[in-house]
C-alpha cells in the first residue's frame, strides 16, 4: 500500500499493522488478520460464485447445442411436410371441383323447379285476386262487367255531382290520360277497357285487370268491416314477394340434391382444413427459421434465455426484461406497458460482444426520439435483473445477472496474502 508522506505519523491509522505511524505515539490496533479474512471470505464467495455460474453456462451450452439440433430435424420435417401436404392439397382441390359441379347442376335444378311453383302459385293468386275484383264489380252477379256498373262506383264520379256519366266512368284516373291533356277522355276510357261496353271474367282478367288492379279499392266491395280484397297495393305485392323469398329460402332439397350438397360440403371442409394445416406449418417454419438465425452466443449459450422473461420493481416503475424479444415498463400502481424497445443486436465491445444487449425502436417519446435500452451481462449462479434506470431521456439501462456470461474461474490468481 503507498501513502502519501504527508499521511505518514499524520495520527491516523492508515495501515492495518499500524506501520505508518511508527513515531507519532498513535497507538493502532492490528486488523490485518480480520481484513484480509473478510476480504478473502468476499473473494472466495465472489469465486464460488462465478465457478457455480460456469457450470450452469456449460449446461446452457450443451443445452444450446442440442436445441439447435432439434431446431434443424424439425424444420427439415416440417418442410417435407408441407411438400406432401401441397400434393394433398392439389388432389383436395381437384375433389373439390369433382364434388362441386352436380351440387351446382342439382341445385339449379331444384331452384328452378321451385321458381316454377312460385310462378304457378303467383299465377293462381294473381286469378283470385282478379276474380275477387271483378266479383266486387259485378254487382248484378250476371257474370259481366259493364259500364252502368262501374257508373255505380262513386269514387268515379269527377265532377261531384253524385252520378257517373260513361264520359266520366274512368276519367277521374289522370294516369289514364294517354294524350298527357290533363284530363280522361271518353275514347280513353274506352280504350281502357279495351273498346267493349261490357266483359266476363275471362276477357276482364286477360285485358282489363292489370290495369284495374292498379287503381287502389277500385274493385272492392263496400261491405261493412270487410277489409278490401278485390285490389292489393304495390307494397303489398312486395311483402308477398318478400314472402314467397323466404318460403323458397326455407325449402328443402330433395334427398338426392341433400347428398351431392353434403359431399361437396365435405370436400370444402377437408381443402379448408388442409389449408389452416399448411398455415400452420408454414407458421411453425418461420419460427424455426427465426430461430436459427439468432445469434445466441459463442457456443449456444445464450439459448436457455430465449425469450424467458424477468422483471425488476423500484419506487415507481416495474420493468420487464423478455429476452430476444422486447423490454418495457408500467407503473407499478397499474396501466399499460410502454415498450422500451424490441431485440436489435448485441452491442457489446469488439473484444467482449456477449457482454451488453440492445433493444431498439421502443414507443416514440412526447417530442423525442425512440425508447431503446441497453442491458449489461453480469456473471451470476442465477438470471435476474439487478438495476433499471432512464440515465438519458428515452435511453434506459439494466444490469442483469445471468450464468450466460460467466467465466471459468482462475484459481492460479487466488492468492492468500492478507
Amino acid at each position: 500500500m503507498d501513502l502519501l508522506s504527508s499521511r505518514v505519523n499524520d495520527g491516523i491509522c492508515d495501515c492495518c499493522d499500524g506501520s505508518d505511524e511508527y513515531e507519532s505515539g498513535t497507538r493502532c490496533p492490528n486488523t490485518c488478520g480480520e481484513l484480509g479474512k473478510r476480504t478473502r471470505e468476499e473473494r472466495r464467495l465472489k469465486l464460488d460464485r462465478q465457478e457455480a455460474g460456469y457450470k450452469r453456462k456449460l449446461e446452457y451450452m450443451s443445452d444450446g447445442e442440442s436445441k439447435r439440433a432439434e431446431e434443424h430435424d424439425k424444420l427439415a420435417k416440417l418442410k417435407a411436410d408441407i411438400g406432401m401436404l401441397q400434393t394433398e392439397l392439389s388432389m383436395l382441390e381437384e375433389a373439390k371441383a369433382t364434388a362441386e359441379e352436380p351440387e351446382r347442376l342439382a341445385k339449379d335444378e331444384q331452384d328452378k323447379k321451385w321458381e316454377e311453383e312460385r310462378q304457378a302459385q303467383q299465377a293462381v293468386e294473381r286469378e283470385s285476386q282478379a276474380k275477387k275484383g271483378f266479383e266486387a264489380l259485378d254487382t248484378n252477379e250476371d257474370n259481366l262487367v259493364s259500364i252502368e256498373e262501374l257508373q255505380q262506383r262513386s269514387e268515379l264520379d269527377s265532377d261531384g255531382n253524385g252520378e257517373v256519366s260513361k264520359e266520366e266512368e274512368l276519367q277521374q284516373r289522370s294516369e289514364l290520360d294517354s294524350d298527357g291533356n290533363g284530363e280522361v277522355s271518353k275514347e280513353e276510357a274506352i280504350d281502357y277497357l279495351g273498346g267493349e261496353e261490357s266483359l266476363d271474367f275471362d276477357t276482364f282478367y286477360a285485358m282489363a285487370w292489370e290495369k284495374v288492379h292498379e287503381i287502389s279499392d277500385f274493385a272492392t266491395k263496400d261491405e261493412p268491416g270487410e277489409e278490401d280484397e278485390g285490389i292489393k297495393d304495390e307494397d303489398s305485392d312486395d311483402d308477398d314477394d318478400e314472402e314467397e323469398e323466404e318460403e323458397k329460402d326455407e325449402g328443402v332439397y330433395d334427398e338426392a340434391t341433400q347428398a351431392l350438397i353434403d359431399a361437396a360440403n365435405k370436400a370444402r371442409e377437408e381443402l379448408d382444413d388442409a389449408k389452416d394445416k399448411k398455415r400452420d406449418l408454414e407458421r411453425e417454419i418461420k419460427e424455426a427459421e427465426n430461430f436459427l438465425g439468432m445469434d445466441f452466443g459463442r457456443n449456444n449459450e445464450f439459448t436457455a434465455l430465449y425469450e424467458k422473461c424477468y422483471e425488476y420493481t423500484d419506487r415507481e416503475y416495474t420493468y420487464k426484461l423478455c429476452l430476444f424479444k422486447k423490454s418495457s415498463q408500467r407503473n407499478k400502481n397499474g396501466g399499460s406497458e410502454t415498450s422500451l424497445g424490441v431485440w436489435g443486436n448485441w452491442d457489446g465491445p469488439e473484444n467482449d460482444r456477449y457482454s451488453r444487449m440492445k433493444y431498439e425502436n421502443g414507443e416514440k417519446c412526447w417530442n423525442g426520439p425512440s425508447r431503446s435500452t441497453i442491458v449489461n451481462l453480469q456473471c451470476g449462479a442465477e438470471e435476474k435483473i439487478t438495476a433499471a434506470m432512464e440515465p438519458n431521456r428515452c435511453e434506459y439501462l439494466m444490469n442483469f445477472v445471468t450464468s450466460a456470461v460467466c467465466q471459468p474461474v482462475n484459481h492460479s490468481a487466488y492468492h492468500e496474502e492478507l
